[in-house]
């Protein structure tokens, strides 16, 4: 997922992209979000033509994971369940993974950052571990209110896990009513054990080019 933030007085919008937008004043931050952005190709080009200071916060997590949970998704909006050896591999014979796949070709990062930085400097990015988000909250949206120039609110005090229901949940501002929570994203269908290593070893490389562009290790390949 990629967020786009900006500010309307600190740069000059086209009207039909402002009319979509909710009106922000003053020191007010404007966000906009959708997983699309990152790996549509005209996205970098667009964007940088309306919005070439915007601060980009991109949301990425372990590759073999994303690409499972997709693969998971696509199988429960069909309402169907391809195998994943089908799903995955030319061939069972050769082994080679299948990137034509949407859940394999989405969580290649690399492959889609290299076009963002011809049109943005690495320092508008933002990366955030979407593992540890979950794992520790408190630690990486902090990390994201130094990158955005805000005050430090968020503390680990908003935040608490579940134990019965196995989730994360965050306290309401004003301590009244249900907490929101979210559930950590389970595979409903476990793959087997020699998928999950040729998903390693082939993401492996792009991996490895990821950390070197974002200057930031994630531990993926651990």
């Amino acid at each position: 997922m990629i967020c786009i933030n900006h500010r309307y007085h600190e740069h000059v919008i086209s009207m039909p992209f402002r009319r979509q937008m909710p009106v922000s004043v003053g020191n007010q931050i404007t966000l906009e979000r959708t997983r699309a952005y990152f790996t549509h190709r005209d996205a970098p080009a667009r964007i940088a033509q309306e919005i070439p200071g915007a601060r980009l916060i991109v949301v990425v997590r372990n590759p073999v994971l994303r690409s499972l949970l997709d693969y998971t998704s696509q199988c429960d909006r069909n309402k169907s369940k391809v195998s994943f050896r089908d799903s995955f591999f030319w061939s069972n014979i050769t082994g080679f993974i299948d990137m034509s796949r949407d859940f394999v070709q989405t969580s290649m990062y690399v492959k889609f950052l290299v076009n963002w930085l011809n049109y943005f400097k690495l320092d508008q990015f933002h990366f955030v571990n979407g593992d540890m988000l979950y794992k520790n909250p408190s630690h990486e949206l902090g990390r994201l209110e130094i990158f955005l120039n805000l005050r430090n609110l968020i503390s680990s005090d908003y935040f608490y896990h579940n134990t019965s229901g196995n989730c994360l949940c965050v306290k309401k501002h004003d301590c009244q009513g249900r907490p929101h929570c979210f559930t950590d994203n389970k595979l409903k269908y476990r793959p087997p054990s020699y998928l999950l290593r040729r998903l390693r070893d082939f993401f492996h490389p792009f991996n490895e080019k990821f950390y070197k562009q974002t200057k930031q290790h994630f531990s993926w390949n651990v």
